[in-house]
């Protein structure tokens, strides 16, 4: 296993009292770059967030994210990802709260999130994506906060969400769905 000497001294790191990551938090640092060459090896054990949002990140995000099988919470909003979402999110079943919010990301929303069935929080929103296949989706049990919004969808309702009994807040708008609302 890799240790950083004095970790737990970092201000966006914070670790458990093994001594092991289980939270990174650089929000809003102006950080640049891809994720092309980091290590998500060296954060197995993260246990509970990952949080990259409103930075200045751009390239895909690399599906070896998937391997964070620990994470709870996971924010790479309100940056420049480009590129599909990487379907190995979906092995990420302790997840909670997702947000990859205001991205360029492109291409179908993968349909292995129906495992993410802890998940309370999911915003796709402002992206590029294209209709999946919603047949293959399922209910979320505990998604109670929903956003599809700003894709331009253009395929019917998707029928999972009615499956989603303890919704509360759903954004749809900016879409170009068809047919009927069941």
């Amino acid at each position: 296993m890799y240790h950083f000497k004095n970790l737990s001294n970092w201000t966006s790191i914070v670790c458990n009292l093994s001594g092991t990551v289980s939270k990174v938090n650089i929000s809003g640092v102006n950080l640049k770059g891809t994720l092309a060459q980091f290590n998500f090896t060296l954060f197995l054990n993260l246990t509970c967030s990952l949080d990259l949002s409103n930075n200045n990140l751009s390239g895909p995000i690399p599906p070896a994210i998937g391997n964070l099988s620990k994470l709870t919470y996971l924010d790479v909003g309100l940056n420049y990802f480009d590129n599909i979402i990487p379907s190995e999110i979906g092995r990420l079943t302790k997840l909670r709260y997702v947000s990859l919010y205001s991205n360029y990301l492109n291409g179908s929303i993968p349909y292995q999130f129906r495992n993410l069935r802890k998940v309370w929080y999911l915003d796709l929103g402002s992206n590029y994506l294209v209709n999946p296949d919603w047949s293959k989706f399922s209910g979320m049990p505990l998604l109670t906060r929903l956003s599809l919004s700003y894709k331009e969808l253009t395929s019917g309702f998707p029928g999972f969400i009615l499956d989603c009994h303890n919704l509360t807040y759903l954004d749809l708008s900016l879409n170009k769905f068809t047919g009927p609302i069941p």
